[in-house]
């Protein structure tokens, strides 16, 4: 399975993506999304679910359930925008709240076994260069963070050059 975060409210993506098979679209809904508060209840209470119950709740299961996670996302400074941001924040069930030594750093066990293949596509028209270079950066992170199997970035002047790696 897929799953595609996105920042686009256009109808763009969404109208690509829902054609593509077995592939999960996470969208902007501003009305019923809640930024993780750090209660940490998905690692003690609930383990791998999230208490609080605006339908994203269960983002973690699902990337347990995905082989491939895509975010695409306006380039924000250096990083992904407040919608795309805020669910990878939500994604800490993903991982366990124990420790281990990858790559010489302390990093969650995984909770789910397999390595997702991390694509992050951002785009806007005016990006700088030293802005890529840190978006590199932060995915690059995110990807051990995820303890991803590989992972990819890309940038697009436009949302609709993202059609094409689709």
């Amino acid at each position: 399975m897929k799953t595609i975060v996105h920042d686009d409210t256009s109808g763009f993506i969404a109208s690509i993506a829902q054609s593509l098979p077995n592939t999960k679209i996470i969208s902007e809904d501003i009305n019923n999304f809640e930024h993780c508060i750090g209660c940490f209840s998905c690692w003690l209470k609930t383990p791998g679910k999230c208490i609080l119950p605006d339908g994203y709740n269960d983002f973690g299961q699902q990337l347990g359930k995905s082989l491939e996670l895509i975010i695409i996302s306006t380039l924000y400074y250096g990083g992904q925008s407040p919608f795309p941001k805020g669910v990878l924040d939500r994604s800490i069930p993903y991982v366990l709240p124990f420790f281990k030594i990858r790559n010489r750093e302390m990093h969650h066990q995984d909770r789910y076994k397999q390595g997702l293949n991390y694509k992050m596509y951002f785009y806007g028209d005016t990006m700088t260069q030293e802005e890529k270079n840190i978006a590199k950066k932060l995915v690059q992170a995110q990807a051990l963070n995820l303890n991803a199997s590989r992972y990819e970035v890309k940038f697009f002047d436009n949302i609709e050059d993202i059609k094409g790696v689709l």
